[in-house]
């Protein structure tokens, strides 16, 4: 509730879908606390998007997980409960496709091919957006299925994942109604090490001028085109992710005064 009262914060990533399913009396609560027209970005469970499943804290290797992209998976862990208990708060469910084991990785021609049947699978009156974190699968096949159902490809900064430019190159903003962005981590970097560097997370530690002036680009053109622009910060993008927001706002305003 508190959060959703700041001018600036009018989105809010849940990422804890992606461990475990949500309960809907949390869902219901959730609700409660947001005003009209606030639209949560909920993660979609790592069931669904992992090729690979390891118990926590078990010594055992990876194995194949029968339930990846399963939509009757999705359905009943997050999409029914959404609709259930969440409808008039929910965004696009990001379905975000985490690195895999080298013998686990699915071939990028395969990815998209079972992308696209995942995608078939899945209802068409909600919203979804789709982040890698490998960019071996950032392809055209893979472009091609986003635009086929209107699904929007996330423009992610994270370790491995390429510069906002050039995954634009690849995957255009016009794939989906909608514009979706994650900072996360300054390209080669890790999480662990910047979290130990940046706590408590109350200040910019690793200003990153390069991402504020993309990210202003990128809002600035979806905006103008009409899209609806979703723009996620964690605290491991600069040092504090409400700082960040603030820098990027003032970016954007910035874009937007040079267009008139």
């Amino acid at each position: 509730a508190e959060y959703a009262r700041h001018p600036l914060l009018r989105t809010v990533g849940i990422d804890r879908g992606f461990y475990a399913p949500i309960p809907e009396r949390d869902l219901a609560r959730y609700a409660a606390s947001l005003p009209a027209g606030f639209l949560a970005c909920a993660k979609a469970p790592e069931a669904v998007t992992s090729p690979v499943r390891v118990a926590p804290g078990s010594s055992r290797p990876a194995e194949r997980n029968p339930d990846y992209l399963s939509p009757a998976r999705l359905a009943a862990e997050m999409l029914d409960p959404f609709r259930r208990a969440f409808p008039a708060h929910t965004g696009p469910f990001l379905l975000q496709f985490p690195p895999s084991p080298t013998g686990a990785r699915t071939p990028p021609l395969e990815f998209a091919e079972r992308l696209d049947a995942f995608l078939s699978g899945l209802p068409r009156d909600l919203s979804y957006a789709v982040e890698l974190r490998d960019p071996s699968l950032l392809t055209d096949a893979y472009r091609d299925v986003l635009r086929r159902h209107r699904v929007a490809h996330v423009y992610n900064q994270a370790t491995a994942m390429p510069g906002l430019p050039a995954q634009e190159r690849v995957c255009p903003l016009d794939l989906a109604p909608f514009t979706v962005l994650r900072l996360l981590l300054r390209p080669g970097t890790r999480y662990a090490e910047r979290k130990e560097a940046f706590a408590p997370f109350d200040r910019i530690v690793d200003r990153d001028d390069a991402m504020r002036a993309d990210v202003a680009d990128v809002v600035a053109r979806a905006a103008r085109a009409g899209r609806g622009v979703f723009v996620l910060v964690n605290n491991k993008a600069e040092g504090s992710a409400p700082l960040t927001l603030a820098r990027l706002a003032e970016a954007i305003a910035a874009v937007r005064r040079a267009e008139r």
